[in-house]
């Protein structure tokens, strides 16, 4: 299926490269002893390879208490807030209903 793109092992493999630029005329045409050869870039040093290291395993269950016990001191704090306001309101009722005696 994918035959048109395999490398073909036949062709000859060159060292050198060949010139891209088209000569002028015939005398014009670079000869590979002809050309200079460039320097070789200097080789890379090895990349150091980072190996994952295994973290600390962290216990769920404590997040999970933590949540839950702050989940409840929220839910006792809004119930204290309901409580303290019904009796504010019940007051001020009993105050409005009160006669002046």
């Amino acid at each position: 299926m994918f035959s048109r793109y395999r490398k073909d092992s036949t062709a000859p493999v060159s060292t050198a490269p060949e010139s891209r630029a088209v000569p002028a005329h015939e005398m014009a045409r670079v000869t590979p002893s002809a050309q200079i050869a460039a320097p070789l870039p200097p080789a890379n040093p090895p990349r150091p390879s980072f190996k994952a290291q295994p973290a600390t395993p962290i216990a769920a269950t404590a997040a999970a208490n933590d949540k839950d016990r702050r989940r409840r001191q929220r839910i006792l704090e809004v119930k204290s807030e309901l409580h303290t306001r019904l009796l504010d309101n019940l007051n001020l009722a009993a105050l409005d209903n009160a006669s002046e005696a």
